[in-house]
């Protein structure tokens, strides 16, 4: 029996509430609804997806059931079981739901597109590819499917395909919303097709001329293709529109410093003088003058933030920073327990307690904080680093140096071995070329290891590149040959993720100058880290000049430890290394440059 107008009314609101992202409010009106004695398929549907995006999984699992029971053969259903299913970590069954789904109607876009993302997720590419391919030839120029299978083409490097696709779309942009033209933008620029991704940025702005997302991904897109007048333009425009928009301002301020201006912090100042109580442009302008070590004009920012807010957790965690780097050790942890006190959840605040109670001597309570964070997240390089340059300070060596096993974890491989139908040294001089096209900046990011350099932005193995992916391939081969040799340890931090597969987490090309070199750090996000060598200076076997030296923590100026282990760096050689092992490169002196790719790799 149909629900009244009345009731139909409410239903109706339900779904809007639930469409809105209102989804308390939504399941709240639903039981409702519900509690009146209606029931019928996509209530139960509404009920099921509302539990399901507020965790609870076992009564989502519940009303699906029932709705089945009303209704057994309602795609929707099915679709909605099945992301439950994902959502549980149970992507076998939930494939078996989404191919029922295309059972009952083989176009079903819900169906199609849920199950390309399942095969993606199961790095199952070909078959997401296989699935994208159904889905534009039933829904030819729709977004939600255009945006997707342009991401696949773009994974799998298939460049033809992609370009024609872009080709046959043209003809669709105005069916594009202002969110999918910056999702379609974002894909363009990950694969390096800059010009592709203006021209559909471009045409966006025509249409939505006040879109500050849109000017922001081009901006960026303009700084990677050489475009750095109009990339600054495009933010100045931004600005215009919300002259204290927080992530304008940390893009603009990143694009002049990356240019060496003399003053990267212009936009903010003249924001602030406008704006002086403007708590996140404060907060911004405060975290770069510490990451340039502008420690004075910080702590005036820092007054200014905690007069504003006392309890702004991160105006006191930038306090404890500078207390604890200038000396003032007590201080310095006095204030990162408030700012933890008032962000319970913010591992790094923990960590840095750790780091204050290493510099003050007090090993047992570091250890407390460094357990803790290892608890909460075992895949963190970060916390094994601190836990390693801990147990170095203890004098526990046994346990540090089974975590950094210099001599079985520090492996290096000629790796253009692999490349075929061309010489090494002719392939390394045509990867030269095409990364020295990639350095087009004058200074080092500011939130980066390297001094004296470029790095270059983006991941560098994503890109459509020839040069680029027959490097990633002959990587691939020395990866495979080096995780081959790794041991299975389920008690060990690194040995206990060895696996089969592995995909690249991050990948960038770093070029240093004379003076250059790499702050000792870590690879947070990793599991195993690499440098590979393109072009060495001469100078390379001076008293260590240019090498790769590793063990030595940089968590503050007032932990002092010289590194255990050094490799000279050769042209045309991979250096493989667990990601939470503390590297560096000892500095050197050449008229010509130091030239490498770097990577990040963890297990699929």
């Amino acid at each position: 029996m149909p629900p009244s107008n009345t009731v139909q009314s409410y239903i109706e609101r339900a779904f809007s509430l639930y469409s809105s992202g209102h989804v308390k409010e939504a399941r709240q009106l639903a039981m409702k609804i519900a509690g009146q004695g209606i029931a019928f398929p996509n209530m139960y549907n509404l009920l099921a997806g509302c539990e399901r995006r507020l965790g609870n999984y076992n009564d989502s699992e519940s009303y699906y059931k029932n709705a089945l029971k009303y209704e057994a053969k309602n795609p929707q259903t099915y679709n909605g079981y099945g992301l439950l299913l994902s959502s549980m970590g149970e992507e076998e069954r939930a494939e078996e739901l989404f191919n029922q789904v295309l059972k009952l109607d083989s176009a079903n876009i819900d169906g199609l597109l849920n199950l390309a993302s399942l095969y993606k997720r199961k790095h199952r590419l070909n078959c997401a590819l296989l699935t994208l391919e159904k889905a534009i030839k039933a829904h030819p120029g729709k977004p939600s499917v255009v945006i997707p299978y342009v991401d696949i083409l773009a994974t799998l490097k298939h460049e033809s395909a992609l370009m024609q696709q872009l080709s046959s779309v043209e003809r669709h942009k105005d069916r594009f919303s202002e969110q999918q033209l910056v999702s379609l933008g974002k894909v363009l620029r990950r694969c390096g097709k800059y010009s592709e991704a203006l021209s559909w940025l471009t045409y966006g702005l025509t249409r939505y001329t006040g879109s500050i997302a849109l000017r922001q991904l081009a901006a960026m897109c303009c700084q990677l293709s050489g475009q750095k007048e109009r990339a600054e333009d495009l933010l100045k425009d931004c600005l215009k529109i919300d002259e204290t928009d927080f992530k304008t301002h940390e893009i603009l301020s990143e694009l002049l410093w990356l240019r060496n201006e003399k003053d990267s912090f212009a936009y903010y100042r003249a924001a602030l003088e406008k704006y002086p109580e403007n708590q996140p442009v404060l907060a911004g302008m405060l975290l770069k003058l510490i990451k340039v070590e502008h420690f004075d004009e910080a702590n005036e920012y820092i007054s200014r933030l905690l007069k504003l807010n006392a309890s702004n957790p991160y105006a006191h965690a930038a306090k404890g920073y500078i207390s604890r780097e200038t000396g003032s050790f007590e201080q310095a942890i006095s204030s990162y327990r408030k700012a933890s006190n008032l962000a319970p959840g913010n591992s790094n605040f923990l960590r840095e307690l750790a780091v204050c109670h290493m510099v003050n001597q007090e090993y047992p309570a570091a250890d407390e904080y460094i357990q803790k964070l290892i608890k909460s997240n075992p895949y963190d390089q970060g916390w094994w680093a601190c836990k390693a340059t801990l147990l170095r300070l203890m004098g526990r060596m046994d346990e540090y140096y089974g975590l950094y096993n210099y001599s079985d974890f520090v492996q290096v491989y000629s790796c253009l071995e692999n490349i075929k139908g061309q010489s090494s040294d002719c392939f390394l001089d045509e990867l030269k070329c095409r990364l020295e096209e990639f350095h087009r900046d004058k200074n080092h990011p500011i939130d980066q290891s390297l001094r004296h350099g470029t790095q270059t932005m983006d991941n560098l193995f994503d890109m459509m590149d020839p040069t680029i992916q027959r490097l990633r391939t002959a990587i691939d081969a020395s990866l495979e040959r080096y995780i081959q040799q790794l041991p299975v340890d389920d008690s060990h931090p690194f040995l206990r993720r060895v696996s089969s597969g592995f995909k690249y987490q991050g990948s960038w090309s770093v070029k240093l100058k004379s003076s250059g070199f790499h702050k000792n750090h870590y690879h947070h996000e990793g599991w195993i880290s690499a440098p590979l060598y393109v072009d060495i200076p001469s100078m390379n076997g001076t008293d260590g000049q240019g090498w790769l030296k590793l063990g030595q923590p940089e968590l503050s100026r007032f932990i002092e430890l010289e590194p255990d282990y050094v490799v000279k760096p050769k042209e045309g050689c991979v250096v493989f290394f667990p990601s939470y092992m503390w590297h560096g490169t000892i500095p050197f002196t050449s008229q010509s440059n130091r030239l490498s790719v770097a990577f990040d790799v963890v297990p699929k």
